[in-house]
């Protein structure tokens, strides 16, 4: 091989790597563009030496035709998004194994495959949805429903979080979302045993005096059922699937490449801020794989004073692990039935009341409150005791920030607009010093009198007038 043969072959490699990284929006340094090119390279001609049917292995890499430069391209895409599973920073407070980003790594070339063909299947792949009207119409929003539901995992729970978004996305669009299901297949019962069995390091039996084999409920991060501990408790035990971080780092890498490909594509998606949706979802579903964390914030919610016929389930921190949850049992149903609310001694008007108390002294008291209050998330017993279950999510207001709300609660409720402003710069951090708290406050002031002498705040005219 010639010297000029050895610089055109680098060159080669580069824009195979570059292209695929511009193709899938994936953003790196030249070192890991050749690093993809080589090794996309390398199992695209193969490929084609097969198919096409002859062998090239005299042939220097500066006489590659288009073919191999067809299959080099698709390989280092698929390449390209193996190494983003492997060598992406994290941010997260448990760093995945090493075993499942390699596991991912291997199964997310056909992931993708497999996202992108149903894609086509209904219709969404090659679309460019280049405005909101667009995005906004019922086909559309059912479209990417199905899509959503026939991928399952990670791309099911994106689209319940974004059904909660009417604020930035269409009604047909949101209406079609909150239809979402997660179809989970349940754990064999063996595995679940197994799973309590290695982490708590002693049998089902001796744990439990009954451990019910059939799952209350099966999703797609964990698995629970019901049980009884040997002093008589009745408890609900929370199993995480195995292998769920695999799963779970090859969605992510799947679903950040789509996002960015569609807001590259899409004015609207780019309007949405989909790319920031995205990872405000994996950084969450991440967050809930430490069953220990989850536990954790628990116990912070129930320490949060409640008014009467609100509560908190304890939780059995000797039984609970990473991968295992014990919380007490509550015998209640989800609030969105209708008959069992209607069945409970207390009126609708007291229970809206108790749970609105209970939202103000979570989030302007305790800065601790429950950040996924969704109504299957909120049970409600026969004598009308509302329980929060489920603490995958929540929030923390640090001390800065929920002064900052306090004073912006005072100054909406009181008419003065000093007060916001200062709450908007002690929100702004660093960038707020730079603040014209003056001029701020002068508009704050004509926004608030319009509102209130309007008879009230219309959250859509306040979005109008700051546009």
């Amino acid at each position: 091989m010639s010297l000029w043969d050895a610089v055109f072959g680098i060159i080669f490699l580069l824009v195979v790597g570059f292209l695929s990284g511009r193709i899938l929006g994936v953003r790196r340094g030249a070192v890991r563009s050749l690093v993809a090119g080589v090794l996309g390279s390398l199992i695209g001609v193969t490929v084609a030496g097969v198919v096409v049917e002859h062998a090239r292995t005299a042939r220097a890499i500066a006489d590659l035709d288009i073919a191999d430069f067809g299959f080099a391209l698709l390989a280092t895409m698929v390449m390209s998004i193996v190494l983003e599973v492997l060598l992406r920073p994290r941010r997260d407070r448990k760093r995945l194994s090493t075993r499942a980003r390699l596991r991912a790594a291997v199964t997310v070339g056909g992931r993708l495959w497999e996202v992108s063909r149903i894609a086509r299947r209904h219709g969404l792949a090659g679309r460019r949805v280049v405005s909101r009207n667009t995005a906004a119409t019922p086909e559309t929003a059912l479209r990417v429903r199905l899509f959503l539901e026939d991928c399952g995992g990670i791309f099911v729970k994106f689209g319940q979080i974004a059904s909660t978004r009417s604020d930035l996305l269409s009604a047909p669009m949101v209406a079609e979302l909150a239809e979402l299901q997660s179809s989970v297949r349940p754990i064999p019962v063996d595995d679940v045993l197994e799973q309590i069995h290695r982490t708590l390091d002693a049998p089902v039996a001796q744990t439990f005096a009954r451990f019910d084999r059939e799952p209350l409920a099966a999703a797609s991060i964990g698995q629970t059922h019901t049980a009884v501990l040997p002093d008589g408790r009745p408890v609900v035990v929370k199993v995480r699937r195995p292998d769920v971080e695999v799963g779970l780092a090859r969605d992510a890498a799947v679903l950040r490449w789509a996002t960015r490909v569609v807001s590259r594509r899409s004015a609207a998606a780019r309007t949405l801020g989909l790319e920031r949706l995205a990872q405000e979802l994996v950084q969450s579903v991440e967050s809930e794989l430490d069953f220990v964390h989850e536990a954790a914030n628990g116990r912070a919610l129930r320490a949060v004073p409640a008014p009467d016929g609100v509560s908190v389930p304890a939780v059995v921190t000797e039984l609970t692990s990473e991968a295992v949850l014990v919380l007490e049992r509550v015998d209640g149903r989800p609030l969105s039935d209708t008959a069992a609310v209607d069945a409970t001694p207390v009126a609708r008007p007291v229970l809206a009341d108790r749970l609105f108390q209970s939202f103000l002294t979570q989030m302007l008291q305790a800065g601790v409150f429950h950040a996924d209050p969704h109504p299957g998330n909120i049970l409600i017993d026969r004598a009308g005791t509302l329980w929060f279950i489920d603490f995958g999510a929540v929030g923390i207001l640090d001390p800065i920030t929920l002064e900052a709300v306090h004073l912006m609660g005072a100054g909406i409720g009181t008419g003065e607009p000093a007060l916001v402003a200062r709450a908007l710069r002690s929100l702004a951090g660093p960038a707020g010093e730079s603040l014209d708290l003056q001029a701020v406050t002068v508009e704050l002031s004509q926004l608030l009198s319009e509102q209130l002498h309007g008879g009230g705040f219309d959250p859509g005219a306040c979005s109008a007038s700051s546009s």
